[in-house]
């Protein structure tokens, strides 16, 4: 699968955090890198319900106090938030719904370790 958005294109230290079971008629997929900026992107992107993504940017500020609040490298910051936000989750079988409440989960324990992000929506419109 290509990860190649019109903004913030996950392009270094890409991290898989959950992908829905994909025999469902419903597919969701939950990544988290940095754009060629070096801001953290946390991209849900969802298929065949919405196919649609929506985005956290996490500016690179911030994402560098992030890791060093953590006293980690900066590429280690996608998998770190990731594991501290799915500790207690299991994520086999898991439903496009688990995969949007675990994004919700992530996006909380960025805000809780003191940073802001900017939240994105590529969903379309239907008619």
């Amino acid at each position: 699968m290509s990860y190649f958005f019109q903004r913030h294109e996950i392009v270094s230290a890409s991290y898989t955090i959950a992908v829905s079971d994909q025999d469902q008629s419903s597919v969701a997929e939950l990544f988290a890198g940095f754009d060629a900026n070096k801001n953290l992107v946390i991209d849900l992107s969802m298929y065949n319900r919405t196919n649609g993504n929506s985005r956290a940017v996490v500016d690179k500020d911030d994402a560098k106090s992030l890791a060093s609040k953590l006293n980690i490298a900066i590429d280690q910051l996608p998998e770190k938030v990731a594991k501290m936000a799915t500790a207690d989750e299991q994520l086999i079988n898991a439903s496009p719904s688990d995969v949007e409440r675990i994004f919700s989960k992530v996006l909380d324990t960025i805000l809780n370790l003191g940073a802001r992000y900017k939240l994105i929506s590529d969903t379309p419109s239907h008619q």
